[in-house]
């Protein structure tokens, strides 16, 4: 597609080739910007459900209004008919980049995951589930960045192609699950009714990969599903981190408290998750600074270790 235009757009160089859509950097000649191109893949150029799909979430991510969601510019159709929408291009990499297995730092996991809660109860707000939140759909710019916040990250939540109704049961073609299994619900993997809980349960995974390195649950696919299904986490988050030895932070540690957070949101019962995500960083940012208190962390004169 390099080379070619597309409605008002001359497509440029591809920037991501997914399961069901590639994403191109293209440019907008009758404003002069950088746009992202989002096409459906070839082979499912010809998918009614996958097509309807592509349109919805061209909707969907317009429905929410949000500094930390990425904007939608426009959508339309190829001379071959095929679905494609035009979204902000965003200079940087992704939070799956960023954490590359190493936790982050916990100021700055707080940061951005402060963001991404944001935007989540934005997307609840309007009566959507977004239903694939993981670090790879959480865009980091490198060209948009706050002197205020720790680190200066700013980022986007990206991707509404799975995103549907609140209820709603996910749909997918025979045989396929429509979704990430390493940060998916109990729910959403079973095919029941979802609901915000599942994006929480979803963004307790995106924050344990930040805090320890490694997503919750490892394995072949069945042994991550099953890992979901039956809550058989094999050391808590606060043990994991400690093993790659970060350094102490003033005023924040991972322990006991920290461990009861993700226990809480990543709970097989949708009814025993926190009620928003905001209240899940706010639990979070708490457990943290609980922690440090318990293990006498008071500031960088103190060698103690976090922990």
């Amino acid at each position: 597609m390099t080379g070619r235009r597309i409605g008002f757009y001359e497509v440029g160089d591809l920037l991501h080739d997914g399961t069901l859509s590639r994403v191109y950097r293209a440019s907008d000649p009758r404003l002069d910007r950088a746009v992202a191109l989002k096409l459906i893949a070839r082979r499912h150029a010809h998918d009614e459900e996958l097509r309807r799909l592509f349109v919805a979430e061209a909707r969907h991510t317009a429905a929410v209004e949000h500094p930390h969601i990425v904007p939608v510019y426009d959508h339309g159709r190829t001379t071959d008919d095929a679905p494609y929408l035009v979204m902000r291009y965003i200079l940087g990499g992704t939070f799956a980049d960023l954490i590359a297995c190493h936790p982050l730092p916990l100021s700055r996991l707080l940061v951005v995951g402060g963001q991404v809660a944001g935007a989540l109860d934005a997307v609840h707000a309007a009566g959507l589930v977004h239903l694939d939140v993981k670090p790879a759909n959480i865009l980091v710019s490198t060209s948009h960045r706050t002197g205020s916040d720790a680190g200066g990250d700013y980022v986007y939540l990206a991707d509404f192609g799975l995103a549907r109704p609140d209820g709603t049961v996910p749909a997918a073609p025979a045989g396929a699950f429509l979704g990430s299994p390493a940060y998916a619900a109990p729910e959403h993997l079973r095919g029941h009714s979802i609901g915000p809980a599942a994006d929480l349960y979803s963004l307790g995974c995106v924050l344990h990969t930040a805090l320890t390195g490694r997503a919750p649950y490892l394995g072949t696919v069945p042994e991550i599903v099953s890992g979901h299904l039956t809550g058989g986490a094999d050391q808590p988050p606060s043990r994991l981190r400690a093993a790659h030895r970060p350094p102490p932070e003033p005023g924040l540690a991972a322990g006991p408290a920290t461990d009861a957070v993700f226990a809480r949101a990543l709970a097989a019962d949708p009814a025993d998750r926190p009620a928003t995500a905001a209240d899940l960083l706010a639990g979070l940012h708490a457990a943290l600074a609980d922690d440090a208190s318990a293990a006498g962390w008071r500031g960088p004169e103190n060698d103690g270790v976090e922990g």
